[in-house]
């Protein structure tokens, strides 16, 4: 009987640490819409991946986004060819991303998209 009731203990244990742990993974990689658009001068093909799987084969053209809704907890990166460096990782849903020309290879920063330059409106 002892010995039953340790085992049901360590299962408790067990279960609160994975509770915990989901959590932070929860916390760690939020709800939201990921989204990717594409500030540089060419086609870029990348791989989407999710929980460390190909989700997606990406060809984003110039000013062109890619968006997907995600639930919380999914970790994602994107691999692109001719990127430095060759995986950006983790990202967030939630976040805005822009692919760029960075020294002749493709960057990946947070952001919205620039805004456009309008001349200014006489005072």
């Amino acid at each position: 009987m002892a010995r039953h009731l340790g085992v049901v203990a360590v299962v408790a244990a067990l279960g609160v640490a994975s509770t915990a742990l989901a959590a932070s993974r929860t916390e760690s990689y939020p709800a939201g819409t990921f989204r990717v658009t594409n500030d540089s001068s060419r086609i870029v093909e990348c791989t989407f991946l999710v929980d460390g799987h190909t989700r997606n084969y990406l060809k984003i053209h110039v000013g062109k986004a890619y968006v997907s809704n995600f639930d919380a907890g999914h970790d994602l990166g994107l691999m692109c060819v001719h990127s430095k460096p060759d995986m950006f990782k983790p990202l967030k849903a939630g976040v805005d991303y822009r692919l760029n020309n960075r020294d002749g290879w493709v960057g990946l920063t947070e952001g919205p998209a620039a805004a456009p330059t309008e001349p200014p409106v006489p005072g």
